[in-house]
Formats: structure tokens, sequence, C-alpha cells
């Protein structure tokens, strides 16, 4: 229940010589999508390395890792999103967060624990500076107003609640 990448666990069970399949007529978890989430480095750095390594499989856990490390940029402009109101991420790295950041990513978390500091360094008119150049480059100018003033602030209008509901 801690972990929204339940899906990637339940893969790895399917690919699995062990794994019983069990068709169920009734909901029994159902995740809650919008713009707000819990804390960004578990949700985002650490819950799909620990989905990945739940059970015995024999996949390459450091290819993953790899991959991981390798998305660092992309990790850190979803991270200053924030500040654009893009998507809201509440709460600090807790104990066992840290922990599994390190786990994981060993000395490269230094890199990412710097991440809160870009964020307060960084200024809100640049990055909305290069949204909406990205935008640009993607829709072209009229489109990127359109797409720009759409989800702009979009996390601190939204109503709905994220998260998981379990049935059972």
């Amino acid at each position: 229940m801690d972990n929204i990448y339940f899906q990637v666990t339940l893969s790895l069970l399917l690919l699995s010589d062990k794994f019983k399949f069990a068709e169920i007529s009734s909901l029994v978890l159902h995740r809650n999508v919008g713009y707000k989430y819990g804390e960004f480095f578990k949700f985002y750095m650490v819950d799909h390395l620990k989905a990945v390594t739940i059970i015995p499989h024999k996949m390459d856990v450091n290819k993953f890792v790899s991959w991981s490390k390798g998305h660092l940029f992309t990790a850190l402009k979803l991270y200053l999103s924030r500040k654009l109101g893009l998507f809201l991420y509440k709460g600090n790295p807790t104990t066992d967060t840290l922990k599994a950041l390190f786990k994981f990513y060993r000395f490269t978390c230094i890199v990412i624990l710097m991440f809160p500091i870009i964020y307060f360094l960084t200024p809100a008119f640049v990055l909305k500076g290069i949204y909406f150049l990205q935008l640009m480059r993607i829709h072209g100018y009229n489109d990127a107003k359109v797409v720009y003033n759409r989800t702009i602030n979009r996390a601190f209008t939204d109503e709905r609640r994220t998260g998981f509901t379990s049935y059972r």
C-alpha cells in the first residue's frame, strides 16, 4: 500500500514460475490520480526500485538502477515543476527514504539531495520561460499558449484527492 508501482511487482510475479493467477470480480484497490502527491523522493526516486526488489527474480536490478541514475535530469525537472504548479509534492524524505536513496543510488544520492537547494535558488520566472519554450518547440506558439495557460498552477486548483482507496 505504500508503493504506487505495485504493477511492476505484479508484472514480475506474472513472469515467475510460482505465480498463481486468480480473477477477482470486485474492485480491490483503486488509485485516485491527480497532480498532488506525497513525498517526492519516495514516490519518484525510490518506489519503483523497491517494487523491483520486493520479490526474487532473474532481472538485473543494477541495470534498472543505472537507468534511474541516467534519468536524474528528468527527475530534477519534475521536482522543479512544483514551482510552476504542474505537480505538487508534500513532505520531507523520511529516514527510510534516505536509506533507500543511499542503498540504490550510493553516492549519486548527494546530487539527488541537492534538488531542494536547486529548487530554492531557481527563480520561478526562469522555469516558466523554459517551460513555455519547450511547449513552443513541441506545439508552436499559439498552441503553446493554450497548453501553458491550461497547465500552469493546475496542482494548486485541482480538488481531486490522490492516493489509494482500498476496498478489501
